[in-house]
């Protein structure tokens, strides 16, 4: 069978890949910690992980925009025995989705605006530089 070039779309203008709705943090956290705990089920995923494992206790920590988010007082991480991860992760995105930590994930979404808008002046600052110095022959 022939592929059909009309069947071409910009993704931009697909409903599946393209939602005019931003996600919200919670929404983010929460399929974060899925992938977390497929992450914690199969050792031969690849991924950064968020749950350290000893010999009888596990290490989680959750994060967002690559911070660890306060679960516990200051504490960003929590332990718990080796098989109770998955219900422990389980429990922290009920948490997370019923909004326990917004407060942290809206100050944390801030900082990401923030360092991205930053990013985003250095990078304009240095390209108005470039084109002002002028080549050589």
């Amino acid at each position: 069978m022939a592929f059909d070039p009309k069947h071409l779309v910009a993704a931009s203008k697909s409903k599946e890949f393209n939602s005019d709705a931003p996600k919200s943090p919670r929404l983010i956290l929460a399929a974060a910690i899925d992938n977390q705990i497929k992450l914690a089920k199969d050792v031969k995923l690849e991924g950064r992980r968020w749950v350290t494992f000893r010999d009888k206790e596990a290490s989680i920590t959750l994060r967002f925009a690559n911070k660890p988010i306060p679960l516990l007082g200051e504490e960003t991480a929590v332990v718990v025995p080796r098989d109770q991860v998955e219900p422990a992760l389980l429990y922290l995105k009920e948490q997370a989705t019923s909004g326990a930590y917004d407060k942290a994930l809206d100050a944390l979404a801030a900082g990401r605006v923030a360092r991205t808008e930053k990013m985003r002046k250095t990078r304009a600052d240095k390209k108005a530089e470039a084109d002002k110095v002028p080549a050589k022959a």
